[in-house]
């Protein structure tokens, strides 16, 4: 999500692993999710999971599908 600059809460500047992150997904241009990418990247704390289906679609193993794209970088 990008937010307007009034709305920002803090400004920090990016960890190693953060830019490698950046370079490596802005090289890619998309990747399926990963556990393995969110914790060698250090990336948790970015990520936000959103349920769409309708309530006559959901079930009981509802799936998030989740992916990196470097169109919002």
């Amino acid at each position: 999500r990008i937010a307007l600059k009034k709305d920002v809460l803090s400004i920090s500047d990016p960890t190693e692993e953060e830019v490698e992150f950046y370079n490596l997904i802005k090289n890619k241009k998309s990747l399926n999710y990963s556990k393995k990418i969110v914790t060698q990247y250090g990336i948790t704390k970015y990520l936000r999971c959103y349920f769409i289906d309708g309530k006559e679609d959901q079930n009981d193993n509802p799936k998030c599908l989740l992916y990196y794209n470097s169109s919002v970088l």
